[in-house]
């Protein structure tokens, strides 16, 4: 028994040793093909191990597939990268465990062209992409929005703003509703109503009548 807790914390190194071997290492760009894409703006790519890995467009949010244009920016991105070979750059994971990267296809980068095309913002808060890669970024949504292109065609919501907003919506329908105890619910009065003036005014009382007289009484009764 004393040698239980050894032996546990000898198979919690074995499983950290074997976690670390089997999870890919993304410090440098790797090679990949198209697997799914999900929205305008997150993938699923296999790379040459063919180990499935999500991985999440860096610097720029498309629409959600609730809000409009969400459909146009998944159908976007997978057109542009059909029928080319990805290469995928980045070392950081979202709280969600996607792989944040820039994805170029066939040396395009495809944030830069969801941007472009007008089915994505340029994501407000920083992350690991270069300040040139910013300046670019925001420059074609500069123009995008200027010709009116894909979302720029309405007064659309940002992702953000959407997703902020759902969450507020969910919380205010989780509350729960107040519930009335029994001790403060009001009581029913149960008894029948009592018409007006006839608690005042009983009835008169009756006597039984005898059926016979003592003598004709007993004598009906049998004896024993």
């Amino acid at each position: 028994m004393r040698c239980a807790p050894k032996l546990r914390s000898v198979w919690k190194r074995l499983l950290f040793i074997t976690l670390l071997a089997t999870t890919p290492s993304f410090a440098e760009p790797f090679r990949a093909t198209l697997e799914k894409v999900w929205d305008g703006d997150t993938i699923d790519v296999l790379d040459d191990r063919r180990h499935l890995v999500r991985v999440r467009l860096r610097g720029i949010d498309a629409p959600e597939r609730r809000q409009p244009f969400g459909n146009e920016a998944r159908e976007s991105l997978q057109r542009f990268l059909s029928d080319c070979p990805l290469v995928i750059s980045g070392e950081s994971h979202d709280r969600y465990g996607r792989l944040v990267a820039k994805v170029t296809c066939g040396g395009r980068d495809a944030g830069l062209e969801q941007v472009a095309s007008g089915f994505a913002w340029v994501y407000p808060a920083p992350d690991s992409m270069s300040e040139d890669d910013r300046r670019r970024y925001a420059a074609e949504q500069r123009i995008a929005r200027n010709l009116g292109s894909g979302l720029w065609r309405d007064d659309a919501i940002p992702p953000w703003e959407f997703r902020r907003e759902e969450s507020g919506r969910l919380a205010r329908s989780e509350r729960p509703s107040p519930v009335t105890s029994a001790s403060t619910a009001p009581r029913r009065d149960r008894r029948a109503p009592v018409r007006a003036g006839s608690a005042s005014r009983p009835g008169p009382r009756r006597s039984a009548r005898p059926t016979g007289s003592a003598k004709g009484r007993a004598a009906a009764s049998p004896r024993g």
